[in-house]
């Protein structure tokens, strides 16, 4: 009568290690799901999903500065010394030129949104009706926390001031893509009419207007 147990327990684990067999099989021909990506944020200030630029490799022409910037265009070393032009104060220029670089410095690895923002908080107010100063904050709240209301609400200071302030007609015609296109198109067309580049082709993008041949 015990003879024929050991027979019967090695078919068990036999058929144990078969339906094992199948079943690691089975699971490993499973495909693996892609992983999801989240679609990131627009931004209106410049091309952050290069992977070149993240890694703070400039893809442009830049002038010599441990902060270095663009030669022309928005956010340039042209536009800075624009501005520069118009600070008398030898220590509020360096000040202003420093947190413009730590801004739109072309090394993205090097940008300090936070620094920028302390000082010029104490710069607006020494010179509380300098434009670009507001434009500046605008920038650093929308870098900083995504505050879009904020960030708005410093342009349009800056716009207060200066209502023919080319950059910042553009700059909201960035924002205004996510919350309110026709409000943007407005902005848009200012930004045209002043000179203004439209370096990240919101005209055919979002506001049916063909870039200029």
């Amino acid at each position: 009568m015990f003879k024929n147990r050991p027979v019967l327990n090695l078919a068990k684990m036999s058929a144990v290690l078969i339906i094992g067999i199948v079943m690691v099989t089975a699971g490993c021909s499973k495909k693996k799901e892609a992983p999801k990506v989240q679609t990131p944020a627009a931004n209106p200030h410049g091309n952050m999903r290069n992977p070149k630029a993240t890694m703070g490799i400039p893809q442009v022409a830049t002038d010599d500065n441990p902060l270095p910037l663009k030669l022309k265009g928005i956010n340039s070393v042209e536009e800075l010394n624009k501005y520069l032009g118009k600070i008398k104060n030898k220590k509020l220029k360096s000040e202003f030129a420093k947190d413009f670089r730590l801004c739109f410095t072309e090394n993205r690895n090097i940008r300090d949104y936070a620094a920028a923002r302390d000082d010029l908080l104490n710069f607006v107010k020494k010179m509380p009706n300098f434009a670009p100063a507001y434009r500046l904050l605008g920038y650093t709240e929308f870098n900083l926390g995504f505050n879009v209301n904020k960030s708005i609400d410093y342009y349009n200071k800056a716009l207060r001031i200066d209502p023919n302030y080319g950059e910042v007609q553009y700059a909201l015609a960035f924002m205004y893509v996510m919350i309110d296109l026709q409000k943007g198109l407005v902005h848009f067309k200012k930004a045209m009419a002043l000179g203004i580049p439209d370096e990240h082709n919101l005209g055919p993008k979002y506001y049916d207007i063909p870039i200029k041949k």
